[in-house]
């Protein structure tokens, strides 16, 4: 499989979404919210623009504390954390005062604690987040597979007025996986088994990319420089788990012909 990132549909949306962070007026407007399905490239293409951004990326967990977040970001810029939670903030601006990364928090709703009595999301380290990123006027994107998210920082008005932007990556389209096959696949793949992958994966990026070596083995096996659904006519491609059944490439009615290397 070639080596490189494919900017889907979703992908070219969040960084539509970034650019208007970017662009935004008032500087403490500086919260992007990402959201979506597991499977459809969130985390993926977090780190891919992680990358590019020289951005600190945290995956947060159950039971994540502010001290842990923070120990964490320091880690990340290569620096050992001190004892308590400010010394840390202190840690982490002088840190991040050279470059003045952005900071992504994959799975943030775990950031949302939640106090011991009125059992209510508190905002406490999204807020120190919050307040670090402003000193360097740099994003803070949170993202999560959970729609709460975006029902916690509504029930905040200090931090809803502070989201710029709010983005949901949605399944792939037909066109996102014939782009994917064009760039990922080292053979190529019709538009009628393009449309076969779209069925089985449900436009779910992950399993659009965990396609494609069943495709090219397909092709070396038969010694096949184009693959068709034809030609992969009857192939068992994924599993079903959860039914214990295994799921095949569908016959097509019209004579179709792979051609042949």
């Amino acid at each position: 499989m070639k080596t490189g990132f494919v900017q889907t549909k979703s992908v070219k949306a969040l960084l539509a979404a970034v650019d208007r962070v970017d662009r935004r007026g008032a500087p403490e407007k500086n919260i992007l919210l990402v959201t979506g399905q597991p499977g459809f490239g969130k985390t993926r293409t977090l780190r891919w623009w992680a990358i590019q951004k020289r951005a600190l990326l945290l995956t947060a967990g159950p039971g994540m504390t502010l001290n842990s977040v923070l120990g964490e970001l320091i880690e990340l810029l290569g620096d050992i954390p001190p004892h308590s939670a400010e010394k840390r903030v202190v840690r982490l601006r002088q840190l991040m005062a050279g470059y003045k990364p952005p900071i992504i928090v994959d799975e943030a709703h775990y950031l949302f604690v939640r106090d011991r009595i009125q059992e209510a999301p508190k905002p406490a380290i999204v807020d120190r987040l919050r307040q670090i990123t402003e000193f360097f006027d740099a994003p803070l994107v949170l993202a999560s597979h959970e729609e709460a998210m975006r029902a916690f920082v509504a029930k905040f008005d200090h931090l809803s007025s502070r989201v710029a932007d709010a983005i949901d990556f949605g399944p792939c389209s037909l066109e996102d996986v014939m782009l994917i096959c064009q760039e990922k696949c080292e053979v190529e793949v019709t538009d009628d088994l393009g449309e076969e992958v779209w069925r089985h994966t449900e436009g779910r990026a992950r399993l659009i990319v965990d396609f494609i070596p069943k495709i090219e083995a397909f092709a070396k096996k038969n010694r096949l420089k184009t693959v068709s659904r034809e030609a992969m006519s009857g192939e068992i491609v994924t599993i079903d788990w959860k039914g214990k059944t295994a799921r095949s490439i569908r016959p097509v009615s019209s004579p179709m012909h792979a051609v042949g290397g």
